[in-house]
């Protein structure tokens, strides 16, 4: 019994040791921050020689969802051609009407002259957007192409990955950023109803059925069961 005793004790203060060597107060692993909201200056190029509207359509919604600023379209056409003008006053008119129809209106259509064709080839459309990105320094989890080894987990934050694929799948960035505050009407309809309580006075009964009254109600089999208000 004795000896039973003396490895318990043996136990719990080995125990004790390797318990001392951990710090509670060391911030943990999994604690790598919040997923961050940045605004960034996105570019698309959309075709200058004919529209091409299944791609102004994704542009259009990208901005829709995420975009700050005012959508900029420039479309070029070739120096001292004013055929290739023309054609690129279409093109940017049949863009316009695109975002229109997606609820984009204030697309800005510029032109500017080029002599170069590789550069007349396409409009470049610019605004700013808003992003998700993971917390910064974030590092892809050791392993993710290949054996990852132990001094390799020491570099990496745990959840990272995690907070990388959220972020990708953010369709709406600026819903992290929350609201600006309850509105004044909910706020004074509330107001409404509280002032009842507050001076007093009771609400007068709804006069309609409630979950305390039974009636007349069907019952498995095809019977019914006769019932009565238990107010």
């Amino acid at each position: 019994m004795r000896l039973s005793k003396v490895s318990t004790l043996c136990c719990a203060v080995l125990a004790a040791f390797t318990l001392s060597a951990c710090n509670v107060t060391s911030p943990s692993r999994v604690e790598t921050g919040e997923i961050q909201v940045r605004d960034i200056m996105k570019t698309a190029l959309l075709p200058a020689d004919e529209p091409d509207m299944a791609r102004a359509n994704v542009a259009a919604d990208d901005y829709a969802r995420n975009g700050r600023s005012t959508p900029r379209l420039v479309v070029p056409y070739l120096k001292g051609k004013p055929i290739s003008r023309m054609a690129a006053r279409r093109v940017g008119e049949a863009y316009k009407n695109a975002f229109i129809s997606l609820g984009v209106r204030n697309l800005q259509v510029d032109y500017a002259e080029t002599e170069s064709k590789v550069d007349a080839r396409n409009a470049v459309l610019s605004y700013t957007a808003t992003i998700a990105l993971p917390p910064a320094q974030c590092m892809k989890m050791p392993g993710y192409k290949g054996a990852g080894t132990l001094p390799d987990a020491d570099k990496y934050s745990w959840g990272c990955g995690t907070k990388t694929a959220m972020s990708q799948q953010i369709a709406n960035p600026e819903d992290l950023l929350g609201t600006q505050g309850t509105p004044d009407d909910p706020a004074r309809r509330q107001g409404a109803m509280m002032e009842n309580y507050m001076s007093g006075r009771s609400n007068p009964a709804l006069n309609g059925l409630n979950a305390s009254t039974t009636g007349n109600t069907s019952v498995s089999g095809g019977g019914t069961s006769t019932g009565q208000s238990t107010q």
